[in-house]
């Protein structure tokens, strides 16, 4: 079997093209979905195009993602390789993302052992969904038929024999075409089908086998497992599809082992793996120890097999058994032999056998599987009868001698190690057999009766399968070894005549003469080979070296030229250039480069025909065969890497202007998602030999660049907009500008919602200011605020700020009428705050004062609650000396019924009394709102206002005003402002009165006491948890409640007679501060109970 051990195995690509020339081939981003975990789980790197992603998938770009892949380094330490391409396409050809087509022989060739010798004899996977309909018949449904098959009849009766692999073929003769696998989900000239909502028939049934059966069933048996499960599908109309697959494996299977080798950092679980893991496992190691002697056992297979994969998991299980953290690190330990590891796991499994951990010590051993001997002296070691036969229950019953119970379970005085079971085990399975012995012959008669044994064995083996190519070249093979040439000639010619395609039998034949210098018979078979199968490379290859090797020029010359007119790869084309450099002829290897170019004009060709020029001096042909290749491809179908070389070309040459030309013409003819290496090296270019100006070009280009390409993804982001436009703003470029402004406005949101439109708007502003501003074009600047006008829902909402910028544009024109004009209509359409101010603002500029009061009238009806209308209008009238006029405005605005902030009219009311000296007309208003509202703030204006009256009496009148707040918030509940208003009238004793006065407000101070009360639930029921609480209590308030020094008394006589003394003498001090305040003034607290101040009183 192919090998299959390393971990990544290999790369896996996966292409899927979904949309073909506007056919999408719905739900084919779930097979990609499920191909991609399947494989992961398979330990292969997957790499995933598909253009429901965003990727090209061109023709050509398809082509180069196969290219590079096939030629990737990492291909150097794989084990395998697998390519999953789905499609639309029809037999032999899959299409892609432009509508072309892309050959499957031409995929496969990437893969063959000359194109890429990184895979050469390791397994290639090809898995194609596409529809294989016959070209010019359509599309074919298989409506499928029904039969009847004998109950007598199998599959299994279907034997199959496997060709042996010939002993002296070589490693380096490889046919072309080996070691791949080809699987299709229909049959030549069937229709593919796809299910809705699931993917399509093939790869479900694909991933579903090789998740259930990949760790123990070889992948042609799950292929045609995938079969049967794809042939019972069927379709709404009946319709069936039978999938089927072509392998050129030289191996006899192919298994994809997941999980026989893991990473330490997270270990694998054995137990999932069946016997078939096992037995293929100790292949494995047999396979490994073939090429060793025998008769001594490599311990470096237990190190890797059982130590390095095994180990970290033993860790685990030991962490959960709660093993000592000292005995798990000395497993971890390298200085310490394996053997002693094991036989510290042994002690730690028999330390812990008494511990309720069945479960984990079965993990255990199902983890030992991978030696039978070993896993079953651990049974009979760790497990009891019953928890053998619980172990056991879901496994099959091995083959071998019934297991005898062990009476005695004490343990052997001589303790066996798992080191010696595991070479007692290996030396059982590598048991030398002797050879046969060898047969000397020493007459004449006895050799020629032993030849006709031979040749009678070879001859029935052949008789019985005459298609078995191995037959035959083992008996031409022998009939040489006997110096028998003319009988192995004639071998070679029957096998030839039975498979006359088969290229190894040609290259052996030839071979074989060429060894006994025939050189006149090779000669003969190569022409026979090359005439047969002139598509055969290998024939060529091997024709040609023959000639050379025999310095035969003239004769290898020949043969190139006879090879070129099949017109073959480009590697042939290659060798042939190469032959011709080697003896000098130069310009014989030019004309095959020119014939090259014309067969393969693809980029790559003719870029290494012009460097090939360059490096010869020919420059200006090299220079020539740039300029041809552009002209070949067209601006279609310019290639970036051709430009790229060109450039770089020419700046080799010190033509900067031409190189610079050159990377202008790419950057304008090339789609902007392939311009990243050109940006990169003009950027290079320019700071090499270019100037300033040239470097900023550089850079603005790419900028713009970026930020073209950010708009294609989100043509809805305007602030990118913003940035590329005034990127675009500073080249001066008015025709660009203004295409670039008429794309940008033309991307409406999509919503009718405001907070969609804000960044939108200022497009809009921005074109008109560069219209206005940068062009000069005045019309264009009143058509751009004229089309912005009629675009916005003005019913839903509008923007202010483009009525008033329109108007203002207007201004800058000295169109007065038409600023009335738009105003008016702004203020009909959409009455908006900021309509009327700017509007007031524009007639208070012109001084058109009975327009300004018109508009605030109209302004007034349309906002009759809006205070700051209310004081600016009367603000107007009084800077215009109509103080009547300004008086009566803040009369009707306080006895409006509902007002958005009426303290700031108040306030602007009294304000404008007090400014004219009307103090009385200013109490009344007082007056007049604290029957309003008794708020405190009131009251403390009212006090600041008498004091700072300039009148005798001021301080009294001041003085009765706080008496007065302070009687009347006395009734109120909200004792915080009361206190407030106590503090104010202490400051303002302080300040303007005596001692006396002070003192007796002082006196007013509140005391703060603790006191606890139930707490509520959340429906209002008291509970029965308590909370602390502080309650201001004023002297007002105590000298109202006579029951207080009652309570007080009770208080001290529950708390005992003998504590009276010391109860008075503590409390006394805690009685003195009762006039401090809080913070600044700070207050008493008394402690009372609510609890004890019912049960007392």
């Amino acid at each position: 079997a192919y090998p299959m051990f390393k971990n990544p195995r290999g790369q896996c690509l996966i292409i899927n093209v979904y949309n073909i020339s506007g056919a999408v081939r719905r739900w084919s981003d779930l097979d990609v979905k499920l191909l991609s975990d399947l494989f992961r789980q398979l330990h292969f790197n997957v790499i995933v195009y598909s253009d429901f992603n965003g990727d090209d998938l061109g023709a050509e770009n398809f082509m180069r993602i196969l290219r590079q892949f096939s030629q990737s380094k990492e291909h150097a330490n794989a084990q395998c390789c697998v390519i999953c391409l789905m499609s639309h396409g029809e037999e032999g050809s899959l299409s892609v993302q432009d509508g072309k087509k892309i050959y499957h022989d031409h995929v496969f060739d990437l893969f063959s052992n000359v194109n890429c010798p990184y895979l050469a004899g390791k397994p290639k996977l090809f898995f194609i969904q596409c529809c294989r309909d016959d070209p010019g018949v359509g599309p074919v449904d298989d409506a499928g038929c029904h039969v009847q098959i004998p109950s007598n009849t199998s599959f299994d009766d279907l034997v199959f024999d496997d060709d042996d692999e010939c002993d002296s073929m070589q490693r380096h003769h490889l046919p072309t075409m080996t070691d791949m696998l080809i699987a299709f989900p229909s049959q030549k000239g069937f229709t593919a089908f796809r299910k809705p909502h699931v993917g399509s028939w093939y790869m479900n049934a694909l991933v579903d086998v090789l998740a259930r059966h990949a760790k123990d069933t070889d992948l042609c048996a799950m292929l045609n497992m995938v079969n049967g499960c794809v042939s019972r599908e069927v379709t709404n109309k009946g319709k069936k599809q039978t999938a089927e697959y072509k392998s050129s494996f030289t191996k006899k299977a192919f298994y994809f082992f997941p999980g026989l080798t893991g990473n330490p950092i997270a270990p694998i679980d054995y137990s999932i793996h069946s016997r078939n893991d096992v037995k293929r496992n100790e292949n494995a190691i047999n396979q490994l120890d073939h090429q060793r002697d025998s008769s001594s056992f490599n311990y470096e297979i237990i190190k890797r097999f059982f130590i390095e994969n095994l180990l970290d998991k033993w860790k685990i299980l030991a962490r959960e058994l709660d093993v000592n953290e000292n005995d798990i690190d000395l497993i971890s330990r390298e200085n310490i032999s394996p053997k002693e590891k094991f036989s510290h796991i042994l002690d730690i499994i028999a330390n812990n056998r008494e511990n309720n951990s069945s479960q984990i010590l079965s993990d255990m051993f199902k983890s030992l599987k991978q030696c039978r001997r070993m896993s079953h002296y651990y049974l009979f070691l760790l497990f009891s009868n019953s928890e053998k036969q619980e172990i056991m229950e879901d496994e099959r019953p091995a083959k071998g001698p019934k297991i005898v119970q062990v009476k005695n379970k004490m343990p052997a005085p001589i303790q066996i190690t798992a080191e010696q079971l595991l070479r007692e085990a290996k030396e059982k399975q590598l048991e030398y057999v002797a050879p046969p012995p060898i047969q000397k012959i020493s007459d004449p008669e006895e050799l020629a009766e032993y030849r006709m044994k031979k040749r009678k064995e070879f001859e029935d083996a052949i008789r019985k399968n005459r298609q078995k190519m191995v037959n035959w070249v083992k008996y031409a093979h022998w009939e040489e070894s006997q110096q028998e040439l003319q009988r192995a000639r004639s071998i070679w010619e029957r096998a030839l005549d039975v498979d006359y395609r088969n290229i190894a039998l040609w290259l052996k034949y030839a071979e074989m003469e060429m060894r006994y210098k025939q050189i006149n018979h090779a000669r003969n078979i190569w022409d026979r080979a090359i005439a047969i199968l002139p598509r055969a490379n290998q024939l060529w290859y091997k024709y040609a070296y023959m000639e050379e090797m025999l310095s035969n020029i003239a004769g290898c010359r020949q043969i190139f030229e006879r090879w070129m007119e099949w017109q073959p790869d480009e590697q042939a084309w290659n060798t042939y250039i190469k032959f011709e450099l080697r003896y000098n002829e130069l310009e014989r290897a030019r004309m095959i480069y020119e014939r090259f170019v014309v067969t393969h004009p693809e980029p790559k060709n003719w870029i290494r025909y012009a460097k090939f020029e360059e490096q010869n001096n020919y420059i200006k042909s090299a220079r020539r065969i740039y300029e041809r290749a552009i002209e070949f491809f067209g601006e279609e179908h310019l290639n970036e890497r051709l430009l790229l070389d060109f450039a770089k070309f020419e700046e080799h040459q010190k033509e900067h202007e031409r190189c610079r030309m050159i990377y202008k013409y790419a950057l304008e003819h090339l789609p902007k998602s392939s311009c990243e290496d050109i940006f990169k090296a003009y950027t290079i270019h320019e700071k090499k030999y270019g100037d300033r100006t040239g470097i900023e070009d550089v850079i603005t280009s790419k900028r713009k660049f970026r930020y073209e390409e950010e708009l294609k993804e989100n043509p809805l982001d305007y602030d990118t907009w913003f940035d590329y436009l005034r990127l675009l703003e500073t080249e001066g470029d008015f025709p660009v500008i203004r295409e670039a402004y008429e794309k940008a406005i033309a991307q409406i949101p999509p919503i009718q919602e405001k907070r969609y439109w804000r960044r939108y708007v200022y497009l809009w502003i921005n074109y008109a200011l560069f219209e206005e501003l940068e062009a000069e074009d005045v019309e264009r600047t009143r058509e751009v605020y004229k089309a912005c006008l009629n675009l916005i829902p003005h019913k839903k909402f509008t923007f202010a700020k483009i009525w008033l910028y329109y108007a203002q544009f207007e201004i800058r024109q000295k169109e007065l009428a038409s600023v009335r004009k738009i105003l008016g209509t702004a203020i009909g359409m959409c009455p908006k705050d900021k309509l009327f101010r700017g509007y007031i603002d524009l007639e208070i500029q012109l001084r058109e004062f009975d327009n300004c009061r018109r508009l605030y009238e109209k302004f007034l009806e349309f906002g009759p609650d809006n205070c700051t209308t209310w004081i600016k209008f009367a603000e107007l009238e009084s800077i215009l000396g109509d103080i009547d006029r300004a008086r009566s405005i803040y009369e009707l605005a306080i006895e409006q019924p509902r007002l958005d902030m009426p303290e700031l009219l108040w306030k602007a009311f009294i304000d404008f009394e007090i400014e004219q000296q009307e103090y009385d007309r200013a109490r009344r208003l007082y007056s007049k709102l604290l029957k309003k509202t008794q708020h405190v703030k009131v009251w403390l204006s009212m006090t600041q206002f008498e004091a700072s009256i300039e009148e005798s009496d001021s301080i009294d009148r001041a003085r009765d005003v706080f008496e007065q707040a302070y009687k009347t918030l006395r009734t109120a509940n909200d004792k915080e402002e009361r206190l407030m208003l106590v503090e104010q009238w202490l400051n303002f004793e302080r300040e303007k009165g005596t001692k006396e006065s002070a003192a007796r407000v002082e006196k007013l101070f509140p005391t703060r006491r603790k006191q606890r009360r139930k707490i509520l639930s959340e429906d209002g029921i008291p509970t029965d948890q308590w909370e602390e609480f502080t309650q201001l209590v004023f002297p007002d308030d105590e000298a109202v409640q006579p029951h207080k020094k009652l309570l007080d008394m009770a208080k001290r006589w529950k708390k005992g007679h003998d504590d009276t003394t010391t109860t008075t003498e503590a409390s006394a001090p805690a009685s003195e501060p009762a006039t401090e305040k809080e913070d600044s003034i700070p207050l008493p607290e008394a402690h009372i109970d609510d609890e004890e101040m019912n049960d007392e009183s």
